[in-house]
C-alpha cells in the first residue's frame, strides 16, 4: 500500500526509444487491464506510437499488431547495416524513422491505453492457431518446483506444426524422478488442447548464445516417431495403448486418423495420445467429423452430435467412447441407419447478397440491356482424330447434360410481388 499523497505511474520504452516513450498514472480503477496486467497506457508528448500489421498499415482497436515508437529515437546501431534496415522503417505518415520493437501490443477498446503482450518472436503459428509459447512455459513452470528452466520450440515435420517443450531441473532436484506424465497433465488442465507440447524433452543445460538468446540449433532434435508408438509411461499406466489390445471399433477410428493426418497404414498410435499432439488442427478435426459421419451412418440431425466433443475428448479411446454414444443415440430414435446429405428438395430461396447487388446494378444501370451480363464466347470444334464427327445433336445432348447436374445453371432471379423479396428459383 503507498502512503496517502504517493501517485504511482508505471513507465516503460525500448532501450532504442532513448527517453521514455509512455506513461499510465494507476489508480484504483484503472490500475489494471482486463487481462490482469498494467497497461503501458499512453505515449508521452513528445512520442508517436503506432500498432501496425505485417503490411505496415493501422489496425483497428483492440486488434493485436506490432509496436512502432516514432519520435526521438536512435539514429543507429553502431557499424550494424543488417540491423538498421531491419529495425528503423520510414512510415508514411513520418518524417523520421520509426523503430520496430518486435513487441505485440494492443489499444484497449475501453479505455484506448496501449497493452504490450510480449514479444512476436514468442507467438507462432501452430497448424493454423497463434500460440504464446511464454504462456506454456509459465504452465510448465507451475507445474513443478524442481524445473529450473525451461523452453518450448515449434518443429515442423511432415508438413505438421509440433511444439516440443525442453526442461532443464535444478541440480539439487537431479535425483528425483522426472514424472513427465505430471506435467502433461497439468498443461492438458490449464491449456487449449493445441497449445499442450507433443514430447517433453529432458535436459542437462539449456544451450545459449552469447547475446544470451535460446540457441535452437544445439537443441537434441526430437523423436517424433516416438509419437506413435506407446511411451514407458503409456505402457505403465495403461496396457491398451498397445495397437493390439485395440477393440474393433478402436481400430477403425485409429485408421481413420492415420488417413487424415496422412500417416502410414502400418503406424500405431496409443490410444492415449492426444489427436493434436500428433499434429491434428481444427480443420483435420472436421475432416475427421465427416469420416465419423460416413462411416458410422451417424444423425446428423441430433442434438447430441457435436463437433466440439472431440476437441474436448481428444484421444482415440475417448472417441471410440463419444461415437458409442452417438451410435447408441441414433439407434434409439430409428432402426434405420441415417442417409447422409440426402438431398434438400429446396426450388426457391431467397437471393443471396452477390445476387441481390447484381440484379439491383442491373435494374438501375442496365435496365435496357437484359443480356449485360451475358459473356459470348466463340469456339472452333474439329473432328478428333479416330474419325468421330461432331454433329449438333451429339453437342445438345452433352450441354442438357451439364445443365441437368448443376443447378446453378437453371437458376434464375425473380422478384415476388407478394412479399417484395428477391428470391432465386430453380
Amino acid at each position: 500500500m503507498l502512503p496517502i499523497g504517493c501517485q504511482y505511474i508505471n513507465f516503460s520504452g525500448a532501450t532504442e526509444g532513448t527517453v521514455i516513450q509512455m506513461f499510465h498514472v494507476v489508480t484504483k480503477d484503472n490500475g489494471l487491464s482486463e487481462s490482469g496486467t498494467v497497461p503501458s497506457g499512453q505515449p508521452m508528448p513528445y512520442f508517436r506510437c503506432h500498432i501496425l500489421n505485417k503490411f505496415l498499415q493501422i489496425i483497428p482497436i483492440g486488434y493485436i499488431g506490432e509496436f512502432f515508437p516514432s519520435g526521438p529515437i536512435m539514429n543507429s546501431y553502431l557499424n550494424r547495416p543488417d540491423l538498421n534496415s531491419k529495425s528503423l522503417v520510414q512510415l508514411p505518415d513520418e518524417s523520421g524513422k520509426s523503430y520496430r520493437t518486435g513487441d505485440l501490443a494492443r489499444l484497449i477498446p475501453s479505455t484506448s491505453k496501449i497493452q504490450l503482450l510480449g514479444r512476436n518472436d514468442f507467438q507462432v503459428k501452430v497448424n493454423g492457431q497463434r500460440v504464446e509459447l511464454e504462456e506454456i512455459q509459465a504452465v510448465i513452470y507451475q507445474s513443478n518446483p524442481s524445473i529450473s528452466n525451461c523452453a518450448v520450440v515449434k518443429v515442423v515435420e511432415r508438413g505438421r506444426d509440433h511444439l516440443i517443450a525442453y526442461i532443464q531441473l535444478k541440480k539439487t532436484s537431479k535425483s528425483v524422478p522426472f514424472d513427465e506424465k505430471l506435467i502433461h497433465t497439468s498443461c492438458q488442465d490449464h491449456l487449449p488442447q493445441f497449445m499442450v507440447p507433443s514430447l517433453f524433452i529432458l535436459v542437462d543445460q539449456l544451450p545459449f548464445n552469447s547475446n544470451g538468446k535460446l540457441d535452437k540449433a544445439a537443441l537434441p532434435k526430437p523423436n517424433l516417431s516416438s509419437l506413435l508408438l506407446p511411451t514407458h509411461n503409456d505402457e505403465i499406466s495403461n496396457d491398451q495403448d498397445n495397437e493390439i489390445s485395440m477393440t474393433n471399433e478402436q481400430q477403425l477410428v485409429h485408421d481413420l486418423w492415420c488417413d487424415i493426418l496422412q500417416l502410414d497404414v502400418d503406424s500405431k498410435i496409443p490410444i492415449n495420445r492426444s489427436f493434436f499432439s500428433l499434429g491434428g488442427n481444427s480443420l483435420a478435426i472436421l475432416c475427421l467429423f465427416v469420416q465419423y459421419q460416413i462411416k458410422f451412418s451417424l444423425d446428423t440431425t441430433s442434438s447430441s452430435f457435436n463437433i466440439s466433443s472431440l476437441f474436448r475428448q481428444s484421444t482415440i479411446a475417448e472417441h471410440t467412447q463419444i461415437l458409442q454414444q452417438w451410435l447408441n443415440h441414433t439407434s434409439s430414435q430409428t432402426h434405420q441407419p441415417t442417409q447422409l446429405w440426402s438431398t434438400l428438395n429446396i426450388c426457391q430461396a431467397e437471393a443471396s447478397y452477390g445476387q441481390q447487388r447484381i440484379f439491383v446494378d442491373q435494374t438501375i444501370r442496365f435496365s435496357n440491356e437484359t443480356s449485360v451480363y451475358n459473356v459470348p464466347l466463340v469456339y472452333r470444334m474439329i473432328s478428333n482424330s479416330n474419325g468421330q464427327q461432331i454433329t449438333i445433336d451429339r453437342l445438345r445432348q452433352a450441354i442438357d447434360g451439364i445443365i441437368a447436374k448443376h443447378a446453378i445453371f437453371r437458376t434464375s432471379l425473380d422478384w415476388n410481388i407478394n412479399t417484395n423479396v428477391l428470391v432465386q428459383s430453380i
